[in-house]
């Protein structure tokens, strides 16, 4: 006969122990001294630190090798085609349709600060271009004419302002010369007569200029008051705001080490990162984060990054690097380029746009 009273009080022993063990675990986790209970609400951690680079997409362009940024959704490219391209066109990234213009296919260019005017070589030519009458025929740069020398191909200049961009030409009469968008040519002489200067940079009231001997120098705007920034430089990048300097030191024979300092103070420097090769170093337009790309023997040391200038750590775009291709941001800066042609043919070219999280 089943015993319904020892079956109950089996039951009830079995839940007053159940909940004795229930209660000493909370007053173990949740109860202070005076037996009250007491909750901890335990923050759950952002996704990212506010300081963390995110990388939003990857879009690749194909048969098109774009130049630079017109607006954050235009672009200058050279369309890739069965022939021989011979002009660039304007192009829509988004809707795509394209519009034909007058600068010739494959040129590097320098867009002006206000985005009306363009410096661009190629193939042995320089011009200057009007970008509000893009089928308006660009106006050719002879500066070997002029009787002041002639243009270092690869020598990379800088917008001076709006009007004038500034270039390094080289030759008897080597330095430097203003051209302006109507096309005057005006040298500059500089103080200590440097030659062979390679790539020049403005930012703070400043020329900042590196020359063949991996010498980084500074100079006033009419090319006085200079100072020798840095030796050993084989790239580098001044932030917008003219107070930053990035640098690609030679720190041996087979290695190298970005640095970033104040402009004015070489001696307070960060080194950040190292490689065989480190080139092509580009702030952003805000001057808070600085792409490059790098070429290193030891394995996951190569790649395109993206690096938070304040706090050096950095994102991984890409683990194939092109150090010979510039790393051009959007106006915006949430959005950067790398145009490239592996082959001499212009069928191969094509340009990757990396966006980042806003």
């Amino acid at each position: 006969m089943f015993d319904l009273t020892s079956s109950w009080l089996a039951s009830m022993k079995r839940m007053t122990l159940l909940g004795g063990i229930v209660s000493l675990l909370t007053c173990t986790t949740g109860c202070d001294d005076s037996n009250r209970r007491r909750i901890t609400v335990i923050e759950q951690p952002s996704s990212a630190p506010a300081d963390t680079i995110v990388l939003d997409r990857i879009d690749r362009l194909d048969a098109s090798f774009c130049s630079g940024w017109l607006t954050n959704e235009t672009l200058l490219c050279t369309a890739s085609a069965e022939t021989l391209p011979t002009h660039m066109q304007i192009r829509h990234i988004k809707t795509s349709p394209t519009l034909d213009t007058k600068l010739p296919a494959g040129s590097t260019l320098s867009i002006a600060p206000d985005g009306k005017h363009a410096f661009g070589q190629g193939f042995g030519e320089a011009f200057l271009a009007d970008l509000t009458q893009p089928d308006k025929d660009p106006h050719p740069i002879h500066i070997g004419d002029s009787g002041i020398s002639y243009l270092n191909p690869t020598a990379i200049g800088a917008w001076f302002d709006s009007q004038t961009f500034i270039l390094p030409i080289a030759g008897e009469n080597a330095g430097l010369a203003l051209i302006g968008i109507d096309g005057t040519i005006t040298p500059i002489e500089l103080s200590d007569q440097s030659r062979h200067i390679q790539k020049i940079v403005i930012a703070a009231e400043r020329l900042f200029t590196l020359d063949v001997n991996q010498r980084l120098k500074s100079y006033d705007k009419k090319g006085s008051d200079v100072r020798l920034v840095r030796n050993h430089v084989v790239d580098f990048a001044v932030s917008p705001d003219g107070l930053k300097l990035a640098a690609t030191i030679q720190a041996s024979p087979h290695q190298e080490s970005l640095i970033i300092a104040d402009t004015l103070d070489s001696t307070n420097e960060k080194s950040l990162s190292k490689g065989r090769l480190l080139r092509q170093l580009a702030w952003s337009p805000s001057g808070d984060k600085l792409a490059y790309a790098t070429f290193s023997l030891e394995q996951g040391g190569s790649g395109l990054y993206v690096m938070n200038a304040r706090s050096g750590s950095a994102l991984s775009l890409s683990i194939q690097p092109n150090i010979e291709s510039p790393i051009v941001w959007s106006p915006s800066g949430d959005s950067l380029f790398v145009a490239e042609h592996p082959a001499a043919e212009w069928a191969a070219g094509f340009t990757t746009f990396y966006r980042l999280k806003k």
